[in-house]
């Protein structure tokens, strides 16, 4: 009503016509909020008289759609090359500059060079091309770079593996790829795969491949780049395939923008599983700078991280979104100049007087790491995810595809070149995440990637990260469906129910569950075989009941209702 939302609208019928009488306080809403909200309202009015159905009423008037058009006009030309053909590019030019470092051991472009063609030469002796997928599980290590580049070189694409998944979606994920061959740390196999029975190039035997001459065939830009899984609602993981054409895109835009060059000095802090770890990889490798590869025990002591920086004067990082916001606030070096975060919603922040431009960046697996990116300026209530990375268009529509106008929170659709190319033997789930693009038949965009985050436009035009559409929430950089944590909880035989919620003030996972008995029961260590450490709930709370809403399903809002009520609290 008014009295709360100081708005108050009255609509009357006038000399024949509609005319409505809008007053508001001012000193709740802008000028530009009121303009726009009287522009959207005016705009709705006239479609009703003009509509048969509510379906078909536009919310947007010619002006705020030519608007939001100019915003998507983010067309720039880019070297469209495959990213082994542009890897060889730097190292022809840049032969004796170090590549690669981990810890005590540095690579030349030449060095990577050679290693990952020998890599390559033994994958093409074995059958592998074009469309095959190797699965790599390895450590934080050189291997990161050389392996991969290696898979990429002999044109098949690469699954990234992180040790710390449980075996069994481990195994899963070499399945559902179809991986033809594992390169593995011998020490990891063992533990983290004791069922996989194919193929195996073992880290510890690269040194000794033979020496061998430069393969003549690149991939294609269409040609698969890479298997990423992400969570599935299901509690099936589903495959993202990304394509060189994709990351050929986006390595320009970061090249260009955060202007990376040869004397670019670029940590890779993101884990090798996550898809961020091609930021911190493919940008610097093709243009002759070096990659820094953040050890283990380095990533969470900021003291270390930041004389680590300054000691090999880095000058871009990515890092996730809380880690990154910590880091941003306690470093104090002079060498970092760029430092990006992203993997979920940051709290607001505004690190001043430092030698860096910090940027809250956004975007899904399934269309190349990074979408919309925005430098924070100043301490925002809600910081912006910003606007478009080059030849990307972004859409904010409701529940039925319609455009929204500025302020008005809705799905975010993405298309254009980023776009990848869906999900491996997921037909129904890509028939349902990838559609035609209703708004322009113009070549590179005509395919939509429906991301289900609800967004908005604010004021100054930038956009605005609101919530999920369904369960699936970002989490300490790793994006999550809560499904997936109860599917596996509701696993154990003495588990009735389980429901998972997340408590976005504390940033904590908290699972709900009931048993057969009562009782409590040890979850975490039952469900640490089955989902990833970074799923595990962080905080536990055992019902007596379950609430349920009039349809039958969990009422997930009264859960922590009825937690308090048994508890007497």
């Amino acid at each position: 009503d008014e009295a709360k939302a100081g708005i108050e609208m009255i609509v009357f019928q006038e000399n024949g016509e509609l005319s409505y009488h809008f007053t508001c306080r001012k000193n709740l809403y802008t000028e530009d909020f009121i303009r726009n909200f009287i522009s959207v309202y005016d705009n709705v009015l006239t479609e009703f008289t003009r509509k048969e159905k509510m379906n078909d009423v536009e919310f947007l008037d010619e002006e705020t759609e030519s608007i939001l058009d100019s915003a998507n006009e983010t067309a720039n030309d880019y070297d469209k090359s495959d990213v082994v053909t542009q890897f060889r590019r730097a190292a022809e030019k840049f032969p004796d500059n170090i590549a690669v470092v981990f810890n005590d051991r540095h690579y030349t472009y030449r060095e990577v060079d050679e290693i990952s063609e020998r890599i390559a030469a033994h994958l093409k002796k074995r059958g592998l091309g074009s469309e095959d997928v190797v699965s790599v599980l390895i450590p934080r290590c050189e291997y990161m770079v050389l392996a991969s580049l290696g898979v990429l070189k002999s044109c098949a694409a690469y699954q990234p593996l992180d040790p710390s998944y449980p075996s069994e979606r481990l195994e899963f994920m070499i399945k559902d790829a179809s991986a033809k061959l594992l390169i593995a740390d011998r020490n990891l196999v063992k533990d983290c795969v004791p069922n996989y029975d194919g193929e195996i190039l073992y880290t510890d035997e690269i040194p000794s491949l033979p020496h061998t001459q430069k393969l003549t065939v690149n991939p294609s830009p269409s040609n698969l780049f890479i298997m990423l899984y992400t969570s599935g609602s299901t509690g099936v993981p589903k495959g993202v395939m990304l394509e060189h054409r994709n990351l050929a895109c986006f390595i320009a835009w970061d090249k260009n923008t955060n202007h990376i060059t040869e004397k670019s000095h670029v940590a890779e802090y993101a884990s090798y599983g996550f898809d961020m770890h091609m930021m911190g990889i493919y940008p610097p490798l093709t243009a002759g700078a070096t990659v820094y590869i953040i050890s283990d025990d380095m990533r969470l002591d900021f003291a270390a991280l930041q004389k680590y920086f300054d000691d090999e004067k880095i000058t871009h990082a990515f890092i996730t979104t809380q880690v990154g916001r910590q880091f941003a606030e306690y470093y104090t070096g002079k060498s970092l100049k760029y430092l990006y975060v992203a993997g979920e919603k940051l709290a607001p922040v505004f690190p001043e007087n430092k030698s860096f431009t910090f940027f809250n960046a956004y975007g899904p697996t399934e269309t190349t790491m990074l979408i919309t990116y925005s430098p924070v300026k100043k301490l925002y209530r809600r910081v912006p995810i910003g606007a478009a990375l080059d030849n990307m268009k972004l859409y904010i529509v409701d529940r039925n595809g319609r455009r929204l106008p500025p302020y008005m929170p809705g799905e975010l659709w993405a298309a254009g070149h980023q776009v990848g190319g869906g999900y491996l033997n997921r037909p129904d789930k890509n028939a349902e995440s990838f559609i035609t693009n209703p708004f322009t038949d113009e070549q590179g965009y005509t395919r939509i990637y429906r991301t289900g985050d609800i967004v908005k436009y604010n004021e100054r035009g930038e956009i605005e990260f609101v919530s999920r559409k369904d369960f699936q929430i970002k989490h300490k950089g790793n994006r999550i469906e809560m499904g997936e944590i109860e599917v596996a909880v509701n696993s154990i035989p003495e588990v009735t129910n389980a429901a998972c919620v997340f408590d976005q003030p504390n940033d904590k996972i908290v699972l709900y569950y009931t048993t057969v008995k009562g009782q409590e029961l040890d979850i975490i260590n039952l469900v640490k075989d089955k989902i990833p450490v970074y799923m595990f709930p962080e905080v536990i709370r055992l019902l007596k009941v379950m609430p349920y809403n009039m349809n039958g399903k969990i009422d997930r809002v009264e859960l922590k209702k009825m937690y308090e009520a048994e508890e007497g609290k």
